[in-house]
């Protein structure tokens, strides 16, 4: 419809688009950040440590996938 309303993103999240949980960007504090990580299959999230297969990026703040055959 033509109404609109904000909604407080999730707590890890410091942006997100259209519900709460698609984050767009996520918190730091400090030296410690949160990275986003999508994994195409649901919404981009906020994670602490990236997972198998990625590593986290600081300057960017996302978990981008590692070179094949790193794990």
């Amino acid at each position: 419809s033509n109404a609109t309303s904000c909604v407080k993103c999730d707590l890890t999240c410091t942006q997100c688009s259209y519900i709460s949980s698609n984050c767009t960007a996520c918190q730091s504090v400090g030296f410690y950040a949160s990275f986003l990580y999508d994994d195409g299959l649901t919404y981009p999230k906020c994670m602490a440590i990236c997972p198998a297969g990625t590593v986290g990026v600081i300057a960017t703040r996302t978990c981008d996938s590692c070179v094949t055959g790193c794990a």
